[in-house]
């Protein structure tokens, strides 16, 4: 009598290993997936900041110079010899390069940047916190998986 409820016993524990295997094994893709689109993320919320970054002190300038009397075509002086023109050329205004990945089960992350920035800055304290928190989390995350 226990030998046949032991026997059943085995067969059952040994169906919910099998089952918790492929159930594992199904979620390794998802989260896999899951991590590259946090990673994605955070690349394009890093150049997002570097950009606002840029747009602000590109602001207080515009500020700085118009409380100064100064107007902005005025603020960059450029000599002019004999008969030069006072027309100047017109500003392009700066976009970021964005490039649009295609979906799929194409590789999601490249090496590139997304958003193409020429100029190289430091991050800031804030800057540098908030990637190690985000870093830390990744690593609760995997140590969890």
């Amino acid at each position: 009598m226990f030998k046949t409820e032991k026997v059943n016993l085995e067969k059952i524990r040994t169906g919910l290993q099998q089952d918790h295997v492929l159930f594992k094994s199904s979620l390794t893709p998802q989260i896999t997936k899951l991590q590259d689109d946090l990673a994605m993320e955070s690349k394009v919320m890093d150049a997002l900041d570097i950009n606002t970054e840029n747009v602000k002190v590109l602001d207080l300038k515009l500020q700085q110079s118009e409380k100064q009397g100064v107007s902005p075509q005025s603020s960059d002086p450029k000599q002019r010899g004999e008969g030069g023109s006072n027309v100047e050329p017109p500003k392009v205004p700066i976009k970021p390069i964005i490039k649009k990945e295609p979906k799929g089960k194409e590789n999601l992350i490249e090496d590139e940047p997304i958003i193409d920035d020429n100029e190289d800055e430091e991050p800031d304290e804030a800057e540098l916190k908030r990637r190690k928190a985000r870093d830390a989390e990744l690593n609760e995350t995997q140590r969890i998986v």
